[in-house]
């Protein structure tokens, strides 16, 4: 997975945002769509992905095995 992927959720997974000067666990649904900011997967637990217009963290295992590529529109 590369910066700037967009993905489907297949199922809903956890997250973790920043809100109110504090990290919370927050569900992104399935069916949701995120974008990947801080790929290429590197072995770190944590990637930086855009829900909803918010900047949350996602486990790389969960973007792994709970999403699906959404395939770029072409003109």
């Amino acid at each position: 997975m590369q910066q700037g992927q967009r993905l489907l959720l297949t199922r809903s997974a956890m997250a973790v945002a920043l809100r109110e000067e504090r990290h919370v666990a927050i569900m992104i649904p399935e069916g949701a769509t995120i974008e990947v900011i801080g790929g290429p997967f590197n072995g770190t637990r944590l990637m930086d992905v855009r829900y909803d217009g918010e900047m949350v963290l996602m486990f790389t295992d969960d973007m792994k095995t709970h999403t699906e590529l959404i395939k770029a529109e072409t003109a």
